[in-house]
This record gives C-alpha cells, sequence and structure tokens, in this order.
C-alpha cells in the first residue's frame, strides 16, 4: 500500500465513526481492509496505518510541531511510519492468569489518533546513553514533583518536553512520553492538561474513557480524569541505583525505572506475574496492583490495562473492546507491556520502534 497524503484524513477510530473525520491536512492515513500478518506466531488480520509523525493539536486547522516555550534537545521533522493494528486483539493469555510483553527499547506501546507514536522509554541507561534493548536502571522521561502523591505534577522542562508531553528523538522523530495534551479532531482539542504546571490536578481530562490511539496489540488506548495506575514511588533508593542524573540536576526517588525486558527467561518473549520480583518493585517504583489482569479504572492492571464497559469504544473491526490501556499522570504514564498477542520486544516488523538518543 502506498502511503497516502490528503485532506480528508481518516484517524484511527474514524473508520468506526467513533471521533469526527479529520477536515485537515494532516498526514495520517488508515487502510480501509485488512491483510494478515503473521504476529509471534499467530496469523491475525491487520489493518495498515501510515503516518508522517506530525502532530496535529488543532491549532489554526494545521498539523505541524509546537513551537511556543518550546526548547528541543532535537528539532522534530517528519518521518514516514507504517504501523500494524490487529483488527480484532486477543489475549496473550487469560484474565486470571495473564500473559505479558514488555516494551524494548525498539518498540512503542502504539500510536496516536495524529500518527505519532506513545513511546515511553528513553535510551539513558544507568547514567549513560544505552544501544541494548533493556538496563537495570532507565532515566524516566518525566519525573513527578510530589512522589507521595499518584496524581502530581511532573517536573518542568525535562528532556525538552513540549507542552503535549512530546520531542524528538536525535533523528528528529517525534513522539509521546505520556497524556498527548491538546491531541485533535476535527479541529479541536480532544484533551485539555498542563503538565507543566506544577501540581497540576489534571482535572480538565475527559470525566469517561476517551481513546487516544491503539497499542499495538490492537486494544484501544484511552484517558480519563481520576485514572491512575496502582504503582507508587519506594521509600528507599535500589541498591546499585544510580547517584547522579546526566541529564538534569534532580535524582530524587521517582527518577528511575527498571526495564519489564530483564524478566525475560533464557529465549522466551512473554513474562507472568510468577516472574516478577518478590517486591514487584521496579527501580524507583512498585506495583500495588491485582495479580489478575486490572478488573476496572480504580483496579488498574501491570500494564494499566482494564476491562472496557463502554460499547462506543470498540476495537478496529468495529466491536466493543475486551480491554483498554489507560494513560496516565503517574508511573508508567504510558504503560510498559502489552497484554495482547503483540510482537517480542525486540522485533520491529510491525514498524514500531526506538532510536537512540538522550529520549
Amino acid at each position: 500500500m502506498s502511503r497516502k497524503q490528503a485532506a480528508g484524513v481518516l484517524l484511527l477510530s474514524a473508520l468506526l465513526g467513533t471521533v469526527a473525520v479529520q477536515t485537515v491536512d494532516a498526514k495520517t492515513q488508515i487502510s480501509t481492509s485488512t491483510t494478515n500478518l503473521t504476529i509471534n506466531g499467530v496469523s491475525m488480520a491487520v489493518y495498515t496505518v501510515q503516518s508522517d509523525g506530525t502532530p496535529f493539536y488543532g491549532t489554526n486547522n494545521a498539523a505541524g510541531f509546537p513551537t511556543s516555550g518550546t526548547s528541543y534537545l532535537h528539532t522534530p521533522s517528519a518521518q514516514s511510519y507504517t504501523f500494524y493494528i490487529p483488527a480484532a486483539p486477543t489475549l496473550a493469555g487469560t484474565a486470571a492468569s495473564p500473559v505479558y510483553t514488555p516494551l524494548g527499547l525498539s518498540n512503542s506501546l502504539g500510536v496516536a489518533f495524529d500518527g505519532v507514536p506513545y513511546d515511553p522509554l528513553t535510551s539513558n541507561c544507568n547514567g549513560s546513553k544505552s544501544t541494548s534493548n533493556s538496563c537495570t536502571f532507565r532515566i524516566e522521561g518525566r519525573l513527578q514533583t510530589d512522589t507521595a502523591t499518584a496524581s502530581s505534577a511532573y517536573g518542568t522542562g525535562r528532556l525538552g518536553f513540549d507542552v503535549h508531553n512530546g520531542h524528538s528523538q536525535s533523528n528528529g522523530s517525534y513522539h509521546y512520553h505520556s497524556i498527548p495534551c491538546g491531541i485533535s479532531t476535527g479541529g479541536s482539542a480532544l484533551i485539555s492538561c498542563s503538565p507543566m504546571v506544577k501540581n497540576n490536578t489534571w482535572t480538565a481530562l475527559p470525566s469517561t474513557a476517551t481513546v487516544v490511539g491503539y497499542a499495538r496489540d490492537g486494544f484501544p488506548i484511552v484517558v480519563q480524569n481520576g485514572v491512575t495506575a496502582n504503582y507508587a514511588v519506594v521509600s528507599a533508593a535500589a541498591s546499585g541505583r544510580p547517584s547522579t542524573n546526566p541529564v538534569d540536576s534532580t535524582n530524587q526517588l521517582g527518577n528511575w525505572s527498571a526495564d519489564m525486558m530483564t524478566l525475560l527467561a533464557s529465549g522466551s518473549t512473554t513474562f507472568t506475574q510468577a516472574n516478577l520480583p518478590a517486591n514487584k518493585t521496579f527501580g524507583d517504583f512498585v506495583y500495588k496492583g491485582p495479580s489478575t489482569l486490572g478488573t476496572s479504572s480504580t483496579a488498574l492492571g501491570l500494564c494499566n490495562e482494564a476491562p472496557n464497559t463502554n460499547p462506543n469504544i470498540k476495537t478496529l473491526a468495529g466491536v466493543q473492546a475486551a480491554y483498554v490501556y489507560y494513560l496516565t499522570p503517574n508511573f508508567p504514564m504510558v504503560p510498559r507491556c502489552l497484554i495482547g498477542v503483540t510482537d517480542a520486544a525486540t522485533a520491529t516488523t510491525q514498524g514500531f520502534y526506538h532510536a537512540g538518543s538522550y529520549d
């Protein structure tokens, strides 16, 4: 399928009629039919999404990178992405016995409506850049200003973030590290928030679960006011944790995470909760949620997942989605694992990738 750039762009959910069709010259195109792709040994029908990675915020009805008040470490530029999204997502395990696929450095969680990847991992490991897919401690792109409060604001100005929780890698590829404030449909802001304001209460988020993209296993990605992840900041630093932060002067708790990639047994591409450390701690963060898949928006699971009860939140096949992933104001912000059948953490065959530098 050749890449298309045209006015009247179809956003991912426009196919389903759940979000208004864009009437501007954003550059994201979804196929109107599926093809078959073998994903981790399973043949699945997938939709093809092609994008140049340029965000759309509705400002003057135009796509483009925000410039006001932003000082990027790397200048964002248009890319050429192809994403494959399963039409009918399938759990890798069961609700009672979940099977998870971790994100690797070369993977994103999924793609936003404007064709921008959700890419939470940074390439700064243990105080230096990493070309590997896992590390003992990975610097967090976002640092909460009050680590005792799950919904507290982010630290300001870290890693060149703009007001939409985005920045670009060294090759110019723009991506989101958290809730994409301002993402737009038809010229109006879908999400309102002020991540660069200290003590932000995040009350401007929608009161009901609102789809802002799709994960690479096919389940929708949503945001909702008042929903926070089942992770807390530890009370004492882990042994071996870096004592310095190469990005800024702050090195308080809530600054470093540990990769879920480290939970994989040799030759395995998935893990279960039996593989979790006994204290369920990932660097500066500890998981406090259920040992099953998430059970509700107030009891999110390991990957910020929860059952979907809203018939208007659908898969790309047009049926009610069984599960959704929540983006949250607190860690992990963007989930670090997936619950559905998907490609392995080191694979790039689905067009999800991450390329290095302090990103």
